[in-house]
């Protein structure tokens, strides 16, 4: 999923759609729409997800895994 800020209003809206999924790979802005790359797992791990936070670039090094870089999801 790269959306450019829309991964929040996915996650917190489609749950039972991400729930037909067994992989998700999100890349998150959270600095778009201010959340934290700990409440997007949380609520994608609400749905039956483990996931693991990646920096994707040396953006997201620099700006902090906080508020850019990737998602992988697996469905548990």
């Amino acid at each position: 999923m790269d959306c450019k800020g829309c991964e929040w209003d996915v996650v917190s809206n489609e749950l039972n759609t991400l729930r037909l999924f067994d992989v998700l790979k999100i890349e998150y802005s959270g600095y778009l729409r201010n959340y934290t790359a700990d409440e997007l797992m949380n609520r994608v791990e609400s749905a039956g997800f483990r996931c693991r936070r990646y920096a994707h670039n040396q953006i997201a090094v620099r700006i902090g895994l906080d508020r850019h870089g990737m998602l992988s999801c697996l469905r548990v």
